[in-house]
């Protein structure tokens, strides 16, 4: 029997599902991921900063980079400078470890990004039959792209316990951050501090 090449390691020695979680910031990407350029905002000679729907890039869930012409006056760089709101884990009775709020959050606002290592679809799926073999159910997969899938069981942060709801007050949006894809967590509507974040993981964010 030919054996099947694999996308990524593997491991047939049956992990510790209590191994530690290498705690990250951003994203893990492939060393082949190909940045890609998008027209600079014409925001400064309209409105003098990034701050509405009117924004060209923000309008088309694009982060303006590090060279935007508005400075330190552009509010469209939420993601790449990391202003995440507080949040802290907490045990949820039956649903396990949570996520909640430690400030209050109003609609619309970017609280975290979801953040772990980027794999393809066909390594996500080697995984979650490795997985399933070995009987554990702790894993965080997000849908990043049609192809690309973001995986935070061994690499990730405090994101990857927010858990699911039907009737959620969080939404996953993916955004294009110089050139590559990134998936932030943003409000549904105002979340009052110590109440939980949750997600319908059914949905992995706009277009």
């Amino acid at each position: 029997m030919n054996e099947q090449k694999q996308d990524g390691p593997s491991n047939d020695k049956k992990e510790d599902k209590n191994k530690k979680v290498n705690n990250i910031n951003s994203l893990v990407f492939p060393s082949e991921r190909i940045d890609n350029g998008f027209d600079p905002c014409r925001c400064l000679e309209e409105t003098g900063s990034c701050i509405t729907e009117s924004c060209s890039c923000r309008s088309i869930f694009v982060e303006c980079s590090k060279l935007c012409k508005c400075g330190k006056a552009c509010e469209n760089q939420r993601i790449r400078k990391g202003l995440r709101k507080k949040v802290e884990k907490f045990l949820a009775g039956s649903k396990g470890i949570g996520l909640k709020a430690r400030q209050d959050i109003l609609k619309d606002e970017f609280i975290v990004e979801f953040v772990g290592e980027v794999i393809t679809s066909k390594e996500n799926c080697r995984r979650n039959k490795q997985q399933m073999r070995w009987a554990n159910t702790h894993q965080y997969p997000m849908q990043l792209t049609s192809g690309l899938v973001i995986d935070a069981t061994s690499f990730g942060n405090a994101a990857r316990f927010i858990n699911h709801s039907c009737d959620p007050n969080c939404r996953a949006e993916k955004w294009m951050v110089e050139g590559k894809h990134r998936l932030a967590i943003v409000a549904n509507r105002d979340i009052s501090k110590g109440e939980e974040l949750t997600l319908d993981y059914g949905y992995a964010g706009k277009p």
